[in-house]
């Protein structure tokens, strides 16, 4: 279940940004992800099956997510929350 919800985040926020359709990075964080195999497995299927082309990236460091998404393509994205339901 945690990685099925955490898929439909993903694909929502890919989707908000606009890069549900083309390859993007996508950094993961904390202690039930980083040490738990079988999660990262489940999560990646589940990224799958909503046809989400992503490298997933699991990070010691949150902040490490946070500098990716820096990254010069979000420059200037803007996203309306209340249409991301």
């Amino acid at each position: 279940m945690a990685a099925t919800e955490l898929a439909e985040l993903a694909a929502r926020t890919a989707q908000a940004v606009g890069v549900a359709d083309s390859g993007f990075p996508l950094a993961v964080a904390g202690g039930l992800l980083m040490n738990s195999q079988p999660l990262q497995q489940r999560l990646r299927a589940e990224l799958l099956k909503r046809k989400l082309q992503c490298a997933i990236e699991v990070v010691e460091e949150p902040l490490v997510g946070c500098v990716r998404l820096a990254d010069k393509k979000f420059a200037g994205v803007l996203v309306n929350w209340h249409t991301c339901n």
